[in-house]
């Protein structure tokens, strides 16, 4: 009974896993069905030519490559700069200065240069273009000579190639973001003066007057009050300076202007504006409109404008000038300054590289200071290639006066949208800041959030909250202004929370957490308890933009920072409970009505979220500057004013800084004193005197703030600050060594790798002292790198990772400072007087360590001991000794009056080597900042502060991988099992790198590693082979999470020899998030490898891909040089193989009868020089495979012979086989196996494979011929052909048609030539003649003609003046075309004869976008006047005729039609017009209505016949059709050009053929339109399709526009049409425009890059998982495996960085000694006495919490044999705490670890089913798999569940002699002996007579049936008759699964489920529209599957309630489980849809 109970709560078990199971795995229903028996028959084999036979392929997919996605096609129009040998003015020598006044000489040499370019563009056009002309945007001469112009993308080789071109590139296009506008609501932040000290540097007169910036954007408002030029002019009474006039434009500077030469005829008056904008241009449009009026570009332009240089003064309502700043709240930087506002974006869309560099040579011209660029690459830049000529343009300016400043991009970090949002350890990859921003000479900025306050704000004792708000229902906070009481409940606000406090919440402010609860029900059970507002607070740090859109109140309902909420805690008044638990925090709050401004101070400085990282791939700094940039308030358009974010905002700030800094120079000759350019000058104070910023890192255990600098990556120099510039009397230039940009006065120290890990990095700055008097400095200097994380992942399977944290740590250093060539050192500040510790009589770093060891009581006294207690808290600790070491660190240096110091600071970076080895070895970020802050006056007058960042990285910088993570092959086999980065991109991210394999013969490549034939499911490198003569290495496949500056791949051989060695010469972009539109780009890239080496047998071959960003290249010479052998291990991907030329050999064949099961068993025995892969089975009549198995078995070893087992009870019927042996490398050998052995004695006897075949003239096709009996040799046949004229035959049976006529061709047998067979060959000659428009391979447009019956190919006609076509329609009546272009998407009229464009129209009318219309017809009905009229298709829309430039997508939508009737397709591919004819409609025997018969194909092959007539008006098209098959259903695989969404690319045209009606179809393969002619047989209402010709390879579109049939009789037609039958199908217009023009309207908003205005941030959507919440790191023992030695790892402990501690370790001395000590902080200190270890640290620049202190070893004494294994570790001191914190660490003892899980990397020990698993371990049911996983979320095949029903029955003795019928097993894995047992016990009896199907997962019919039949085995079953009516599905379940079905439900475990498509189709008919219709029908199938997960989870917790209880759950919960699973299921199913219908879409 015991057994039979236990067996019942194992099948209970597994019972309650089928509902789960059948969410997983697939739904299908496969009847296990008996087997046939059959005889036996005797055996032969002959072995035959592979290549000769035809047979299923039994190659099986291992990886599905993700497609290779084409970035332009050859016909796309794109944006290139010609660059043109001849060098540019900057470059022949001229001078920015000379340029800007006019020089004659460089006027001249500009004008040459433009001349030249003239004649280059002719060359051009003739020689590539074949005569078109160059459509030139831009003649560019001035710092690079380049043509920019408009030209297909398969022009640019051939560009290339004309002498005088030196390099054609594509230009990047940019975008601007659409301001979002609920922005204005967020809280609105007054220019930010105090956080850049603007305010200061306008108290000392520098307001920008006199200045000139550029600002390059979308334009602005040119009225706007801020830029009012009176009130300019009102600023700048009684100023001396000189701003820039209408005379300053002549002719001279015009002429240089390449705004002038663009604009032929405008004069300075156009291109001035008024005082305030001096200039204006629009370089898109190429017009003076530089205002937002005209365009859908956004007033991005103004805002930026504003926040550079918006005026000071504005007027007021009585016309009165004001201050701005306490006007309107916001006044420019520069506000003086005046802005040339040049226009990059407009009518036209979005800037060109072209276009915003010709705008800053132009200003450069205009002789602007500083020139703004407030945009971004939609990828990470690249700093030293990419667009090299217009990085050298920004070079040239290097030397010249202006600044230009970059925004750094919205991006946030590269690892923002993966699953953690965090690198794995080891990725080093952070940078997101697009070009132009990354190129090394713009000065590119960052972005932190406002701290200055322009808004209604709340507040609270004294303290003013900023909030987000947005508006719903809810009435903004601010219309109960004035003062109210709060409650804080500090709890996350549930319903039950709030009515708990309700008595006391009436008439108040509710404040609740954020968490758990949504926004609006948060919200919504404030206000239904009593309160008149409701406060969120933020539980994240940044802002909470709150979605109240289910909100029906209008009480206000706002959102406050973390921060706010912690402060409100702090100042409120707590009320308690009785226990002292607190209740809710209560205290008064005022509400503005009306807006202030303030400012939040320093603890508030935040870097942007949303603003982008470094670093680009030559390791330099990128950003180097921030500014506030986050919710910035600046100029709106229409005299208004608005709230915006992002970099955008930053950008203008530093440019505005930039104009300041400038005037500074100016007014005090410092360029002249210095030497320097402005510019570098200017630079070097904004970057020198800008400050770090401190992130606030979280609290510590006691509470205190941590902090931490925010990354270099993130911030570069820190926050720029004008007024500390401006005030400067000192600034600092880096040496060489340091920067490469240290020329351009560049402040920052890009210190490179250090491969060889020394951790030591120097280099050398100089500081220059302006002022008349000496100035003594403080040298010091901060290091840092990214602080490490270790998470746990919330997965369910215990898995750890280490992490890269976006927080910084703090590590210490040893530094030198060297001051002009002598080591400094440091002076004794004059609080450490005194204290000489160590008696030396001067005071030193000894002392430190005296004072240290006294703590630890190595010493037992010190000198001065009255000194020592330096925090004077009365006790001598640690924390005394890290302030001695602390003050003693600091350097100071006096430089002398108007004079200067070198500097080289050499420092030795401790603590590297943790971070390197948490980081895996991958190396670590070197950061930091060095001080030189200059010591205060005597009266106090604060100093100088400079800093310097420094960014380096210890490690090879590759040393960190190129790539994402895991291969192909390393998730295949489990070797890799974190997810892979692109995850958040795409499902099959694990495949997304392999190498593949291409095979000749065979259409696809495959991945190497594995077996194509049978998955062995082990890994084993010493296959994986290739033979070189039937295969080739194809591609490699990989997906880089870095940009790479060059690529290589190389072939190498084990001896050296080198097969392959190429390199791309080019740049390969990585994976980026494109922010804009929400998705990730480039997610894999592809290199084709084309290589078949010529290698010897067996020699090992190494693929690898090597990928080297910009650090190892060089670009100095004509070509990429590229320093390979310095790159790390992270920069390749390596994979080998063998070469194997040599086939297996086949040694024996036995074939055995089981007579007892009626088996039948095949046994092969091969061998291979290697390894067999498999041996696959088949039936020689129809090629179809039998059986397969696989081969050499794990563990073999190579050449070993290998016997196989196939299941032979498939040949039953069949006796003769083929049998095919192959091994890894896809040799073959192939064998005929005759079961029959007297067959070899009949007669030879030859048949062909048809008797007739059909030929058009120029047509080939093969004859097969077989020569019987089956396996004589030989086997061949000869082939004649007996009218040549006709057709001829070559000696492998190809026929080919050569003229009119009929042929015989005969086979004859080699063996017996008196046999043979014979074929009659007709061919036709096609007498008709095409005329049509295509595209040839090299991308012309022009018109062509075919005589079919004379030619075998095309003849080209005239060249159309189009850019690309992709579709065409034939004008009958005006005989000219209209032609879709393939750029623009635009319509055009073109004349046949000479390719002339007659008229252009928009392709679709009412909206600012271009459908691609994958077809057109012209309209001889509906054309009514002189434009012709046309219809169009496009995907499942059949257009209304409309006159050309007023077609609309508007017309016929057959999406429905197409799912009743289309047979799969789904869109429309091609149409043509059959003419006009009559409709009878009122069927009284008249035709009366006008039509026209319109025949349609779609990408089913499908052709549909419409017949349009009007309806009552135009506007009220109606059509009937019908549809009708053809042969080319299944034969067609419709491609689109690009992608799947692309155009189509057919045509066809109209004919009859005998009677006939007929179409010629032009179809797209691809790579080619090939020529078929489909004919219709009107009696089966079917089309038969038969292939003509092709056009050629490379030639498409092709496309037909009308047809001369030479014989044929005009009239057939006619006739045909008009006795068509009128279509039984109705369809009525419909007008789509308005929805699809804002769908594209969006999607081409965020088609490129963006103007860096950041929108809002959202998370991840698809989390792989979550990081298990931080926890203090632990101290670690470490037992050796003999357990005589233990080392033991300390760690400070605590959550916050570490200065200093004390510790002490406890143990057993009797049993253990202690051998060595070794400590890893800066300064360090123990004392040993027995039994106990005191350790004392100091790390002076702090290290990382939990970070190790010090390593402790020891060993058994001869005693120690019982040795306490216990040690005890007591931390009493860590930084200024006293700490009492114990650690107990115990030695292992090797006992047996009674948790089997731990064996499995992948299972978790806490999770909830952990202890469910260690039964089934250690029982034995279970075992995991071979590779240490146990994939707990993998979903059960059939084979897992019937070995685990065979494991839980004991594992019974089986009959091995008893054969099996599966065919497709293998008996000798692991799951063959619970097969056989399965099989014999009736368990299982297959998925049909020779199939078991083992690797398919479970269907849930399929587990009742194994667990019910498990069940009778047992004696566990009762048979019942429950009644199945209720399910809807009933009808699906098998007839073998009925009863089982029955018993499962009687037991409660099955739910059936409704219909989608049956609900939503039964609406549609009822005359419901289709939207309503299949929304009911949604939301009845959600509600359905909800209900059965509620009512599942029912079921489960019953069962779990009474094994709690004590009762047995497999007794005593099956009834209940069945009455409470109905009624849940009836109540949550009836409940859901009444919610989801009624109350949420409101459909009732």
């Amino acid at each position: 009974m015991k057994s039979t109970h236990l067996r019942k709560r194992i099948v209970a078990a597994l019972l309650a896993v089928v509902l789960a199971v059948s969410l997983a795995a697939p739904s299908l229903a496969i009847e296990e069905t008996g087997v046939s028996k059959s005889g036996s028959n005797g055996l032969t084999w002959e072995e035959i030519d592979s290549s000769s036979v035809q047979v299923e392929s039994p190659i099986q997919a291992n990886t599905s490559v993700v497609e290779k996605t084409v970035e332009h096609e050859d016909t796309d129009m794109v944006r290139v700069s010609i660059i043109l040998k001849d060098a540019s003015t900057l470059e022949k020598g001229f001078t920015s200065d000379e340029i800007a006044a006019a020089d004659r000489s460089a006027m001249q040499y500009r004008r040459k240069l433009e001349k030249q370019q003239d004649s280059m563009a002719a060359a051009i056009s003739k020689q590539a273009l074949n005569g078109a002309t160059l459509d030139v945007v831009w003649n560019m001469t001035l710092a690079a000579n380049i043509i920019s112009a408009n030209v297909q993308y398969g022009q640019i080789e051939k560009i290339k190639e004309v002498a005088g071109v030196q390099e054609v590139i594509l230009e990047n296009r940019y975008e601007p973001c659409v301001v979002k506008q609920e922005e204005t609501a967020d809280p609105n932040m007054a220019t930010s003066d105090k956080m850049i000290g603007s305010s200061a540097a306008w108290a000392a007169g520098y307001t920008g007057a006199g200045s000139r910036i550029a600002i390059i954007d979308t334009g602005a408002d040119v009225d706007h009050p801020s830029l009012d030029p009176d009130a300019l002019k009102y600023a700048l009474q009684g100023s001396n300076a000189t701003i820039m006039t209408e005379a300053d434009l002549t002719d001279e500077v015009l002429n240089q202007l390449n705004a002038y030469t663009r604009k032929a005829g405008l004069t300075a008056a156009d291109f001035y504006v008024n005082e305030k904008i001096p200039f204006g241009f629009n370089y898109v449009d190429a017009d003076t409109d530089i205002t937002h009026d005209n365009d859908t570009q956004g007033d991005h332009g103004s805002h930026v404008t504003g926040i550079a240089a918006g005026n000071r003064f504005v007027k007021d309502e009585a016309g009165n000038y004001v201050a701005a700043l306490d006007s309107v709240m916001t006044q420019g930087v520069a506000p003086d300054a005046q802005i040339l506002t040049m226009k990059v974006f407009g009518k036209r869309g979005g800037a060109y590289d072209s276009d915003y560099m010709v705008a800053i040579e132009d200003a450069m011209v205009l002789g602007a200071d500083a020139a703004n660029l407030s945009l971004g690459g939609s990828f990470p830049g690249y700093s030293e290639y990419t667009e090299e000529k217009y990085r050298h343009i920004l070079d040239e300016i290097v030397g010249s006066g202006m600044v230009v400043t970059i925004s750094a991009g919205n991006s946030g970090s590269w690892f923002d949208q993966t699953a953690f949002g965090l690198p794995y350890a080891g990725s080093v990859n952070w940078a997101t800041n697009g070009s132009p921003g990354s190129y090394v000479n713009s000065l590119c900025v960052a972005s932190v959030d406002n701290a200055g306050v322009t808004d209604n704000y709340l507040k609270v004792k004294g303290h003013n909250m900023t909030y987000t708000e947005k508006s719903y229902q809810n009435k903004p906070i601010y219309t109960i202004g004035g003062s109210h009481e709060y409650i804080y409940l500090d709890k996350i606000g549930t319903a039950e929370e709030f009515a708990a406090v309700k008595d006391v919440l009436a008439g108040k402010i509710a404040i609740c957490n954020r968490g758990d609860t949504s926004f609006y029900e948060k919200a919504e059970a404030a206000v239904a308890n009593g309160a008149i507002a409701t406060i969120i607070v933020n539980n994240q740090p940044g802002s909470n933009y709150m979605d109240l859109t289910d909100y029906k109140k209008t009480e206000p309902c706002v959102s406050i920072s973390q921060t706010d909420g912690a402060f409100l805690r702090k100042n409120s008044t707590k009320v308690t409970s009785q226990d002292g638990s607190v209740l809710y925090y209560s205290g008064e709050m005022f509400v503005s009505s009306e807006r202030e401004s303030w400012d939040l101070g320093e603890d508030y400085y935040t870097m942007s979220s949303f603003s982008s990282w470094g670093i680009p791939g030559a390791l330099t700094m990128k950003p180097e500057i921030t500014a506030p940039g986050g919710r910035i308030y600046s100029l709106k358009d229409g005299g208004e004013y608005q709230n915006m974010s992002g970099t955008s905002m930053a950008s203008p700030q530093v440019a505005g800084m930039a104009a300041l800094v400038a005037e500074y120079i100016k007014q005090n000759g410092l360029a002249e004193k210095t030497g320097l350019a402005v510019r570098t000058l200017a630079q070097s104070l904004l970057m020198s005197t800008a400050q770090p910023i401190v992130e606030k890192q979280g609290v510590d255990e006691q509470g205190k703030t941590l902090e931490g600098y925010y990354s270099v990556l993130q911030q570069g120099a820190g926050l720029a600050n004008i007024g500390a510039a401006v005030n400067s009397g000192s600034y600092l230039m880096m040496d060489q060594d340091a920067t490469d940009s240290y020329a351009d006065g560049k402040i920052k120290a890009e210190l490179g790798d250090d491969p060889q890990r020394t951790g030591e990095y120097s280099f050398g700055f100089t500081l220059y002292n302006l002022e008349n008097t000496d100035s003594t400095f403080t040298l010091s200097a901060d290091f840092f790198t990214q602080a490490a994380l270790q998470g746990e992942l919330n997965n369910g399977n215990g898995q750890v990772m280490n992490f890269s944290d976006k927080k910084t740590a703090a590590l210490a250093a040893d530094v030198v400072w060297d001051v002009d060539g002598k080591t400094l050192k440091p002076e004794m500040p004059a609080e450490l007087d005194g204290c000489d510790f160590d008696g030396s009589g001067k005071v030193t770093a000894d002392d430190g360590q005296a004072l240290l060891d006294y703590v630890t009581g190595v010493r037992t006294e010190i000198s001065s001991k009255s000194c020592a207690d330096l925090d004077k808290d009365g006790d001598i600790d640690t924390y005394d000794a890290y302030l001695f070491f602390s003050r003693l660190s600091s350097a100071a240096v006096t430089v002398p009056a108007n004079g200067k110091i070198h500097v080289t600071i050499r420092a030795k970076v401790l603590g590297l080597d943790s971070y390197d080895e948490k980081n895996g070895g991958a190396g670590a970020y070197v950061e930091g900042y060095v001080f030189a802050n200059e010591v205060s006056s005597k009266e106090g007058v604060e100093g100088t502060s400079h800093s310097i960042p420094v960014l380096g990285y210890y490690g090879n910088w590759t040393d960190a991988s190129m790539f994402d993570v895991g291969s192909f092959i390393q998730y295949h086999y489990g070797m890799e099992t974190r997810p892979p980065y692109m995850l958040a991109a795409i499902q099959q991210a694990a495949q997304l790198q392999s190498l593949t394999i291409k095979y000749k013969g065979v259409d696809d490549s495959y991945s190497l590693g594995g077996n194509l034939y049978v998955d062995d499911g082990f890994y084993d490198a010493d296959r994986y082979s290739i033979n070189p003569d039937t295969a080739k290495i194809s591609d490699i496949y990989f997906c880089l999470i870095r940009n790479a500056a060059n690529g290589r791949i190389t072939v190498t051989g084990e001896d050296g020899t080198v097969y392959l060695n190429k390199e791309t010469q080019a740049p390969i972009i990585g994976a980026y998030y494109f922010s804009n539109q929400k998705t990730w780009m480039q997610v894999q890239s592809g290199l084709s490898v084309d290589c078949a080496p010529d290698a010897a047998e067996g020699e090992k071959l190494t693929v690898k891909l090597t990928m080297a960003p910009e650090y190892y290249v060089d670009y100095s010479g004509s070509t990429l040089s590229t320093d390979w052998d310095a790159l790390g291990e992270g920069a390749s991907q390596t994979y080998t193989m063998f070469v194997d030329k040599t086939a297996p050999t086949l040694t024996d064949i036995t074939l055995s009868e089981d007579l007892i099961n009626d088996g039948r068993v095949m046994t092969v025995t091969a061998s291979d020089n290697r390894y067999v892969a498999a041996a696959v089975l088949y039936d020689y009549s129809t090629g179809k495979i039998l059986a397969r198995t696989g081969g050499s078995p794990k563990g073999a070893s190579r050449g070993e012979a290998v016997t196989m087992s196939l299941d032979a009870n498939g040949t039953a019927n069949a006796a003769h086989l083929l049998l095919q042996v192959y091994d890894y490398a896809n040799n073959c050998s192939t064998y005929k196996i005759n079961l029959n052995k007297s067959e070899l004695n009949d007669p030879v006897e030859v048949s062909l494979n048809r008797s007739t075949l059909k030929l058009f003239k120029g047509g080939t096709a093969t004859l097969e011929a077989e020569v019987t009996p089956f396996g004589i040799h030989p086997d061949t046949v000869t082939w004649t052909s007996d009218n040549t004229n006709v057709a001829t035959v070559d000696e492998d049976g190809t026929v080919t048609g050569i003229g009119d006529g009929t042929a015989t061709i005969t086979a004859t047998s080699v063996k017996d030539p008196t046999k043979s067979a014979a074929c009659t060959v007709t061919v036709e000659v096609l007498k008709v003649t095409l005329t049509g428009a295509l595209m040839d391979g090299s991308s012309t447009s022009q018109f062509y003609t075919w005589d079919m019956e004379n030619d075998t190919t095309w003849t080209p006609g005239a060249v159309m003046e189009v850019d690309g076509i992709t579709s065409t329609a034939y004008d009958t009546d005006r005989n000219n075309v209209i032609v879709v272009d393939g750029n623009e998407r635009k319509l055009h009229q073109v004349d046949m004869e000479s390719g002339k464009v007659l008229a252009d129209y928009d392709a679709v009318a009412g909206g600012n976008f271009n459908v691609p219309l994958f077809d057109l017809e012209y309209s001889e009905l509906f054309t009514k006047g002189d434009i012709p009229a046309c219809y169009s298709i496009y995907n499942f829309m059949l257009n209304k005729p409309a006159e050309l430039g007023s077609i609309r997508t508007d017309g016929f939508m057959l999406y429905i039609d197409f799912l009743f009737y289309g047979n799969g397709a789904d869109k429309f591919t091609a149409m043509t017009s059959l003419g006009k004819t009559k409709l009878d409609l009122d069927q009284d025997g008249t035709a009366e209505t006008d039509a026209e018969v319109l025949l349609l194909l779609d990408n089913r092959g499908n052709v549909w016949t419409f017949q349009i007539y009007d309806g009552i008006d135009y506007s009220n098209t109606t059509g009937k059709y019908e549809i009708a098959k053809s042969n080319l259903t299944s034969a067609f695989k419709m491609y689109f050009m690009g992608d799947k969404n692309g155009t189509p690319l057919c045509s066809m045209v109209p004919t009859t053929v005998n009677g006939q009606l007929a179409l010629y179809l032009s179809y797209f393969t691809g790579k080619a339109n090939e020529l078929y002619r489909l004919t219709y047989d009107s009696a089966k209402n079917f089309w038969t399709g038969e292939k003509l010709a092709s056009f050629g390879e490379n030639v498409y579109p092709a496309t037909i526009l009308k047809i001369d049939n030479h014989e044929a009789n005009q009239t057939e037609l006619e006739q045909i049409v008009s006795n068509l039958p009128l279509g039984s199908h109705t369809v009525q217009s419909q007008d789509l425009t308005d929805m699809l023009n804002s769908a594209a309207v969006e999607e081409a908003a965020a088609s490129y890059g963006a103007l860096n205005t950041a929108t809002e941030r959202k998370a991840s959507a698809k989390p792989a998982a979550d990081i298990a919440s931080e926890q203090p790191a632990s101290s670690e023992i470490i037992t050796s495996e003999d357990q005589n030695t233990v080392t033991l790892k300390l760690v400070s402990g605590g959550m916050a960085p570490t200065t200093n501690g004390l510790m002490s370790v406890s143990y057993d001395a009797a049993g253990w000694e202690l051998k060595n000590v070794i400590g890893s902080t800066q300064y360090f200190s123990y004392k040993a006495e027995a039994g106990k270890v005191t350790i004392g640290y100091v790390s002076v620049d702090s290290m990382p919490a939990g970070e190790q202190v010090a390593e402790l070893t020891f060993t058994k004494t001869n005693a120690g044999k019982d040795a306490d294994p216990r040690f005890t570790v007591q931390k009493t001191e860590r930084n200024e705490q006293r700490i009492d914190e114990v650690e107990h660490l115990t030695a292992s003892s090797n006992r047996d670890d009674p948790c089997p899980s731990k064996e499995f990397r992948d299972l978790s020990t806490t999770a909830w089913y952990h202890e469910s698993v260690d039964y089934v371990l250690s029982k034995g049911i279970m075992q995991g798999y071979g590779d240490g996983t146990f994939r707990p979320d993998e979903t059960a095949t059939r084979a897992q569940v019937v070995t685990l029903l065979y494991r839980i029955a004991g594992e019974p003795a089986v009959d091995d002699s008893k054969a099996l019928p599966f065919t497709d097993v293998n008996l000798e894995s692991w799951y063959g002996s619970a097969l056989r047992w399965a099989y014999q016990n009736g368990i299982t009896t297959g998925v049909s007579a020779d199939t078991f199907a083992p690797d398919d997962c479970v269907t849930r019919e399929q587990m009742v049936s194994f667990l019910a039949r498990y069940a009778k085995v047992t004696g566990a079953y009762e048979k019942v008759s429950e009644d199945l009516s209720s399910f809807s599905d009933r009808d699906r379940v098998s007839s073998y699964a009925v009863e089982s079905m029955q018993w499962a439900v009687a037991n409660g475990f099955i739910l059936g489920i409704s219909s989608f498509l049956v609900i939503g189709g039964y609406l549609v008919l009822k005359g419901n529209g289709l939207s309503f219709a299949f929304a009911v029908s949604g939301c009845l199938g959600a509600a359905m599957i909800l209900a059965m997960l509620i009512s599942s989870l029912s079921g489960t917790v019953i069962p779990i309630f009474f094994q709690k209880i004590g009762v047995d759950p497999a007794v005593a919960s099956g009834p209940l489980i069945t009455t409470v699973n109905d009624l849940v299921a009836v109540i949550t199913y009836y409940g859901l849809a009444w919610v989801i219908l009624i109350n949420l879409l409101h459909l009732a």
